[in-house]
Order: structure tokens, then sequence, then C-alpha cells
């Protein structure tokens, strides 16, 4: 009698782990708005009154996924929080990362999920998820509070417990770019990027004396610039599916209707936000390529400048994970674009590399963690409150150029 009992909750559990598992699989690919109950049925063969009966609600089944991975990541940040050698406990996360990395390409473990999207979720769902997160991020400062890390503030570690996460999170995208053979190798070039940065400090001449008046990127705040910054911000705060209409209107003091004269539409105005961000990257990139000096002195000024606009009122630019949240078919226009602005930063960190201003590090990897530093102070006031675009550069430009190490 106890084997038969056993086995319908047997079957229940299995078919439960089969909806998140295509769930998460969604999740990652088309975010929160595209995963639908409908998506996740037609995954894995049922109708969606059926999906239903495991998760009453969408909200339900992508808070479970959200819960699934934070678990696993609170496991891997807890187990390097007992590493006393400060260099192998952050490098135990990064072999965390990996490992998850290839646990899910081999078809082992659940999907990994970004997660830009969790704020667009319902209550109580959303404040679930986040506490829960919330515990997580505690864990990862927790990790710069030994001997080591005496002489940072408060607002240093938050700072670099949020950039840790952003690396670890985003290097499960673009390791999907490289063959699982060559993980031993990205992991070691990614651990002497995260540890030791890209340049040795060479003293106060190598701080980030950059004011943002320094560059002009031509993006005066009229009419449509308005709706463009609001619906950026927007973006960035609840994601592709929580920006409604509505509220990129009222960032603005606008009407719906006053939308609509600007814009034909929600999903053109995301490309237009995606449109102005590759812009201003791209004239951050290209100023500093016809300045004068080594490949430091110009990369300084591109990332220093960026930097400086995420925070300005002209600011920020859009966040990585919502290409992840376009229609596939507009994903493949953006791309590219996107590519292109990671190739500037290969070419820069590859002339410092040969003129000497440089680390020899991977530079492809390096460009990939320095977008993502740039990307993560479009975050940063989540983490440190009241952070101004002066600070910037000492809590997040400075641990990735000099490394996680850097005091």
């Amino acid at each position: 009698m106890a084997a038969a009992a056993h086995q319908p909750k047997a079957k229940f559990e299995a078919r439960r782990a089969a909806i998140l598992n295509a769930a998460m699989q969604i999740l990652y690919r088309r975010g929160l708005k595209g995963m639908t109950l409908s998506a996740v049925a037609n995954e894995v063969g049922l109708n969606p009154p059926s999906i239903t009966y495991y998760f009453p609600r969408k909200d339900d089944l992508a808070a479970a996924c959200y819960l699934v991975a934070i678990e696993r990541l609170d496991q891997l940040i807890s187990a390097a929080g007992q590493i006393s050698d400060v260099r192998r406990r952050f490098r135990a996360v990064f072999e965390g990362m990996f490992d998850w990395s290839l646990g899910i390409r081999r078809a082992e473990q659940h999907q990994f999920v970004p997660f830009g999207d969790m704020r667009a979720l319902e209550e109580p769902q959303r404040s679930a998820v986040r506490t829960a997160f919330v515990q997580v991020a505690r864990k990862a400062r927790a990790l710069f509070e030994s001997a080591e890390f005496a002489t940072l503030s408060n607002a240093d570690r938050n700072g670099r417990a949020h950039l840790l996460l952003e690396q670890a999170f985003w290097l499960m995208s673009w390791l999907y770019e490289f063959d699982i053979e060559d993980y031993p190798r990205l992991l070691e070039r990614t651990c002497d990027i995260y540890l030791d940065g890209l340049r040795d400090y060479q003293g106060s001449g190598d701080d980030f004396d950059f004011s943002p008046a320094d560059l002009d990127l031509h993006f005066e705040l009229n009419g449509h610039q308005e709706f463009l910054v609001a619906a950026t911000r927007a973006l960035n705060d609840f994601g592709y599916w929580g920006a409604s209409v509505e509220r990129i209107s009222s960032g603005v003091n606008a009407t719906k209707g006053a939308f609509y004269h600007h814009n034909m539409s929600k999903d053109e105005l995301v490309i237009s936000c995606f449109q102005r961000s590759f812009a201003v990257m791209k004239a951050a990139q290209m100023a500093a390529m016809r300045r004068e000096g080594s490949a430091w002195e110009r990369l300084r000024f591109a990332v220093a400048a960026l930097g400086a606009f995420q925070l300005s009122d002209r600011g920020p630019t859009l966040r990585l994970y919502l290409l992840s949240s376009v229609p596939e078919a507009l994903r493949r226009v953006l791309t590219p674009r996107a590519n292109r602005i990671i190739n500037r930063y290969v070419a820069l960190i590859s002339e410092g590399a040969h003129d000497g201003s440089l680390r020899r590090v991977d530079a492809q990897i390096g460009a990939q963690m320095l977008r993502v530093t740039l990307n993560a102070i479009t975050g940063s006031p989540l983490w440190i409150r009241d952070i101004t675009g002066a600070q910037v550069a000492r809590l997040y430009l400075t641990p990735m150029v000099f490394g996680a190490l850097a005091r």
C-alpha cells in the first residue's frame, strides 16, 4: 500500500519538475512576458489548464523558477563564504557558476534565469522572491567583510557585492559563445581579471578624474528624447513586462495619448531605446579612440564617460537582460550592434597589452566583464543609497579595472 501511495506523489513531483524546467528555459530565452502558461504547456505536452494543477497562476510558476535559481545561488555563495583564503573564496564563486553552466549545457541541471524581470511579478510572489534574493545579496556582501577589506566603506562593500553577482550572472550568457572544452581556460582567465583587473594601479595618476562635461553625447532632452529616457528608466526598473505605457508616460508627466503621438507602439519605443543606448556607448568609445595617449588612457576615458552617463539626467542606458525580452526577430537585428560595442573594448584591451599600459589578459573576456560593469551601474541605486555620479568610479570602475582585491 505504501508503495502504491508513493507512485502518484512521485509522478506529481516528476511532472512538476518537468514544468519548472521548461518554464525556466523559456524565462531565460524570452523573459517574463514570453513565459506564458501556453508556451510552457506546449513544451511539456500538456494543455494550459493542466499546468494550473501544479501552478495556479503564471506568477506562481515564475516565482518558483526564480526561487529555484536563488536557492542554488545561495548554496554557492554560502559555500564560498566558508573559505578563509580571499583569492580561493572568490574563485569558488566563479567555479560554481562555471559548473552550473556546464550542467545546463549537459541537460543535467535547471536553467539559470536572469533576475531583471522579477520586479514585474505581482504580490505576494514579488515580495517572496525579493526576500530570498536579498538574503543572497547579504551573503555576497559578507564575502567582503574579512580583514583584507577592513579599509572599505559600507558603500564599497555593497558595490563590490553587486558587481560580483552581476559578473557571475552574465558569464552564464557569454559562456554560450564557447565550447565546454574551453571552460577550464576561461575560468582561469575570468578569475585572473576579476581578482587582479586590467591594470596594475600606478598611483593617483590612475584615478578616474573625469567630468561628464568632457564628453558631449549630443542628446538633448526634447520631446521624443524625454520619452526615450523615461522608457529606458521604466524598462530598467520594471522589465519589459512591467514597464507599461502608463508607467512610461507618467515618467514625463504625459498622457497615454501623448505617448502614441510620439510613438507608434511600445515595441517601437523599446527599439528606439536600444538604438539610443547603442549610440551613447558608441559615441563614448569613438571619442576615446580619437584621443591621444596610451590604450589605458583612452579606455579610462570611455568607461568613465559611460559610468558618469548612467547616473546623469540623460541616463542610463538599457540593461543587458532586456535584449532577451524583445521578440526574436528584433533581437537578431539588435545583437550585432551590441557585439560591435564589445569588439571596440576588445580592441582597446588588446592595444593596452601591446603598448604595456594594461596587463596581458584575455581581451575578449575582459571586454565582456567591462560591459557588465557599466551595465551594473544602471542598477547601483538599488544597492547604494544616494549614490552619485562622482562615486561611480571608486565603487564600480576601480574594482573592475584594478581588481576586486584593490583597496
